[in-house]
């Protein structure tokens, strides 16, 4: 088998997807050396892993697999972020999405399902643990509250 340089990013895609359960995808602009340095300087203060690819091997990767949702949204290189320890995810979705300001936030990944923008705006942490609980605490104030109108 020959192995070339578009084969092995192809591989590393496929792999990113199937063995990382968590990451997020971001949309780059075209940057020079210099300013790609020093984001990646930032992201290994913040502990994240990143893999740049380019726009056409990622659309053909999301046009055969699941996540084809995804692939107009699509329109440059893709970053793709994730944690060097993979037990710490101490960031906010604020301080995710306002990264840099040379990338958008296009989604992440979790558990095998992606979500947009729009869907993880309102999360005040990413700790799967205090999600649980703040929702489970909002759904009892909710059925207490239509059980006390219902009530009435």
């Amino acid at each position: 088998m020959k192995l070339n340089f578009k084969n092995f990013n192809k591989n590393k895609i496929i792999n990113f997807f199937k063995n990382k359960p968590f990451f997020f995808i971001y949309q780059n602009t075209n940057t020079n050396c210099v300013k790609w340095t020093k984001t990646e300087q930032k992201f290994s203060k913040l502990k994240l892993n990143s893999s740049k690819f380019k726009n056409n091997l990622m659309v053909l990767f999301l046009n055969k697999s699941i996540f084809k949702n995804l692939t107009p949204v699509v329109n440059g290189p893709i970053i793709l972020l994730d944690f060097k320890q993979d037990n710490k995810v101490d960031l906010s979705a604020n301080q995710i999405e306002n990264l840099d300001n040379l990338f958008f936030f296009l989604s992440l990944k979790l558990n095998n399902k992606l979500y947009s923008r729009s869907q993880i705006k309102n999360l005040s942490t990413l700790n799967y643990k205090q999600n649980v609980k703040i929702f489970s605490n909002s759904l009892k104030n909710v059925l207490k509250k239509t059980n006390y109108k219902l009530v009435k």
